[in-house]
């Protein structure tokens, strides 16, 4: 390094760690349960989606203690993933039942889904609530964001039931890590440019451009 090269502050060391936290968070349970997977598929083909199960389970445990040592804090939309992983994992298990494993992603996300559109419909939006201490916005914006994001969650839930019932266990598995994520990485970046436009905006300019944009 050269020596000119300013050295990280102390806000930014704990930015990067907070962001590194997160995405392990986020990522860490899927990688868990691909990886366990994949290696008891090795072993004992048929118990492979009981093993995966059992260390996503462990691995959402620990994700859901890494949210609160490292923000004070679980996410909402963490919480409520954990809470359904800890009850079909162990359907899963107790009745020795691959179908729960496969209808759990359905159920997240289908969750997700009415949770967001139930919100909006009854005058309420949640996705507001969850990242408003990230994001400024205007209202308008903050509706766009939220209904996208189910219609999202609902792709996803319909994605998964066409996934388990029409391919191998093995590639439906690894689609988790090797297909959802990079869609969910791409509909992100997708949706980066209208917040990164509206973020400290009021209101009031959004309504100024919606009129500029129809005349």
């Amino acid at each position: 390094m050269s020596d000119d090269t300013p050295e990280p502050t102390g806000a930014t060391k704990t930015q990067t760690a907070g962001q590194g936290a997160k995405l392990l968070v986020d990522v860490g349970p899927v990688v868990v349960f691909v990886v366990a997977y994949n290696v008891a598929r090795r072993m004992a083909p048929d118990e492979a989606i009981f093993w995966g199960t059992g260390a996503y389970m462990v691995a959402m445990v620990i994700a859901l203690a890494i949210a609160w040592f490292t923000q004070k804090r679980i996410p909402p939309l963490l919480l409520m993933t954990g809470g359904i992983v800890m009850v079909f994992g162990g359907l899963t298990l107790w009745l020795h039942s691959e179908i729960f494993a496969y209808v759990k992603p359905t159920i997240i996300n289908g969750a997700f889904a009415v949770l967001i559109a139930g919100s909006l419909m009854a005058g309420y939006n949640v996705w507001k609530v969850f990242f408003s201490g990230v994001f400024e916005l205007p209202e308008q914006v903050w509706r766009v964001l939220a209904w996208r994001w189910a219609g999202w969650f609902a792709f996803l839930a319909i994605l998964n039931e066409i996934m388990w019932r029409n391919t191998p266990e093995a590639f439906w598995a690894n689609f988790k890590l090797w297909g959802v994520m990079p869609l969910t990485f791409l509909f992100a970046l997708a949706n980066a440019p209208i917040t990164m436009k509206w973020t400290g905006r009021t209101e009031e300019e959004y309504q100024e451009w919606l009129v500029t944009k129809a005349r």
